[in-house]
């Protein structure tokens, strides 16, 4: 019998409703028998080291943009618990490997917002719950496929890779005052990533945090005089809403949830056999938005390359693979309880060293993004508008760059490239909703 027999696809006519699975009481009945090394080791070990590692993303772009400590440790300890519980939540009841997170270009450009000084973090969380409420609502109307289908997905790419372009960029500034800890951050990213055998699946980014500190404590920039074990918490924010929040970050923000991290994860199922539940993910990611952004963080949404590993061979045969994907969200829940443990330790590294952890980060994300953008030979045109705007991140009548770069590289694809359009909607026609994106990550 296949495995898929459980995972039947509804009716078209019935596509907005939430897809049916075997439920909680299925998955934990064979819980206990599908534990094993596999299953364990690819569930608990990546995401630690993937929490540690985007934690130092979150802390240093908020730590620039003079957001308090507070604000911060309950930024690490929500995105990463509500994260988790999406992961738990539907790996258990569909009994497939499906990871949450959260999204880490969106962030990413929200961060950047919040540096500039032209966004608070009052209208930030603001377009937060907005963001949340048009995922959840793109979810129960059952519009989440059209909406995505009306943006190529080469623009949406384009604009991501412009707005996270400029991290990587500041890693080799630091280069002209920092020399020492960024170039030991590089070759300690290509040693690891090189490595072999039992150590293959380490992250080149184990190796910069090694060896960058290693050059950083050389240099006397070490400093753990505040470090203190500590717990997660969370925060209310009064949220401000205007339309400039809502077109600024809010509607790119939920496009990136919907269109670039949920369909990534949906393909990564697809190609490992599993009808995923497209509905399902999607009123989930907006709930999760919602609750995240009452505690004080950002949309909880599909995980790519999380859900890319736990569907790996690393994670055992394929029906058990939904426990690693259950322990990887436990993982995230307890790291989350531990985030003040985390933030004071990541608060001990110098400035230039999480640049470059960053920019090393962001670099494979941009390249893959890039590659993806131009790979296909379609809507080059409104992809190079859109990729230049968002990189030149000049806001417009008060609304930020990242909308203007889907609007610009919409509009001239539209002008330039009508036959692309044309083969866009036959491809959507025929089936294949995953956006073809591979680690965006």
């Amino acid at each position: 019998m296949s495995h898929n027999t459980r995972e039947a696809k509804p009716p078209r006519s019935a596509a907005w409703r939430i897809e049916p699975g075997p439920g909680f009481r299925s998955s934990l009945r064979d819980f206990r028998s599908r534990l094993n090394g596999f299953t364990i080791s690819t569930g608990v070990f990546p995401p630690l080291v993937l929490m540690f590692t985007f934690s130092v993303l979150q802390v240093q772009l908020l730590s620039a943009a003079n957001v308090d400590t507070s604000t911060i440790v309950a930024w690490v300890a929500v995105s990463w618990s509500a994260g988790g519980v999406v992961g738990i939540v539907l790996s258990l009841f569909y009994k497939m490997p499906i990871a949450g997170a959260w999204s880490i270009p969106g962030f990413t450009f929200v961060g950047g917002l919040l540096g500039t000084g032209d966004t608070t973090v009052s209208e930030a969380f603001g377009a937060f719950w907005m963001s949340g409420a048009v995922v959840l609502l793109l979810g129960v109307t059952g519009l989440m496929k059209a909406v995505v289908r009306l943006l190529p997905t080469p623009v949406i790419l384009a604009m991501i890779a412009g707005i996270l372009i400029k991290f990587p960029i500041d890693m080799v500034k630091e280069l002209e005052t920092q020399a020492p800890i960024v170039i030991a951050g590089i070759v300690g990213y290509v040693i690891v990533a090189r490595l072999g055998g039992p150590f293959r699946r380490i992250p080149g980014v184990v190796g910069t945090i090694i060896l960058g500190a290693v050059a950083a404590g050389v240099t006397g920039q070490l400093d753990f005089s505040g470090f203190q074990f500590g717990f997660g918490q969370v925060a209310f924010h009064t949220p401000t809403f205007t339309m400039e929040a809502f077109l600024t970050i809010a509607l790119p923000l939920a496009l990136m949830v919907v269109g670039a991290e949920n369909m990534q994860a949906i393909g990564i199922l697809k190609a490992s056999g599993h009808r995923p539940p497209i509905t399902a993910a999607t009123v989930i990611s907006g709930l999760g938005g919602l609750v995240a952004s009452a505690f004080g963080s950002e949309n909880a949404n599909l995980a790519g390359p999380t859900t890319a590993v736990m569907n790996s061979e690393d994670a055992g045969p394929h029906d058990g693979r939904y426990v690693a994907a259950t322990l990887s969200g436990v993982t995230y829940i307890v790291l989350g309880i531990l985030a003040g443990t985390v933030v004071s330790l990541i608060a001990a590294l110098p400035g230039a060293l999480a640049t470059t952890l960053l920019g090393m980060v962001l670099i494979s994300v941009v390249v893959v993004t890039i590659k993806e953008t131009w790979e296909s030979g379609r809507f080059v045109v409104g992809a190079f508008f859109a990729f230049v705007i968002a990189l030149a991140n000049i806001p417009f009548f008060g609304i930020g760059a990242p909308f203007w770069a889907l609007v610009g590289g919409a509009v001239v694809a539209a002008l330039f490239e009508f036959k692309d359009y044309i083969l866009m909607r036959k491809h959507n026609e025929s089936g294949d909703d995953a956006i073809e994106t591979e680690n965006l990550r």
